[in-house]
């Protein structure tokens, strides 16, 4: 999870904070300037086993379907294609992205490509 007061984009998720509205929110509230108790529980969260997280996980990193069509005299060879990236991952990892390595950075974007390939 990206660290608030950053400057960086935010996931959704930092809005879930504790709130007398929100008990069981995820998240102590954001403050600004120095707060010794905050602080201390800072500390505390920081060497407990609830920042620890089973980052194993299995991903369809990459997969393309692609079809040859027949030919004729003037063209030897026509491929239709469509590619896709990181079209599916399977975890319990409870940040953005198992591949997440620090505050700034996004995950992995699910991308689509779709093609030709013609030869004459």
């Amino acid at each position: 999870m990206a660290n608030p007061g950053t400057m960086f984009n935010q996931p959704i998720e930092v809005l879930n904070v504790w709130s007398e509205d929100n008990p069981d929110g995820e998240f102590m509230p954001y403050s600004t300037g120095s707060n010794p108790q905050k602080n201390s529980l800072l500390l505390y969260l920081k060497s407990s086993t609830a920042t620890v997280s089973d980052a194993s996980f299995v991903r369809l990193k990459n997969i393309q379907l692609s079809y040859l069509l027949p030919v004729n005299k003037y063209v030897r060879d026509i491929r239709l294609y469509v590619q896709g990236q990181n079209l599916l991952t399977i975890t319990d990892y409870f940040g953005l992205d198992p591949e997440f390595v620090n505050a700034g950075y996004l995950p992995p974007l699910r991308t689509w490509s779709l093609g030709a390939q013609i030869t004459f």
